[in-house]
């Protein structure tokens, strides 16, 4: 339930805000940090957030082949 209103709250502020990028990089600042996985990230964010990891951060290993990374699975 808690990732689930997480989640809720996410969105809210990426639809009233607009914000994105700063979301896409706290989203990979926390799958860099092992404190989240790519599966996790709000699907409006995952391609953003997958060119951070791999353009920004060279670590396409924590992003799936999908997303244009290199790791396995999602």
């Amino acid at each position: 339930m808690r990732d689930h209103l997480a989640g809720l709250a996410c969105w809210i502020y990426i639809k009233l805000k607009g914000d994105r990028e700063m979301m896409a990089m706290l989203f990979a600042c926390r799958i860099v940090e092992g404190r989240s996985e790519f599966a996790k990230v709000p699907r409006l964010l995952k391609q953003q957030v997958a060119d951070i990891l791999i353009n920004d951060f060279g670590m396409p290993e924590l992003v799936p082949a999908e997303s244009g990374g290199t790791a396995e699975g999602a």
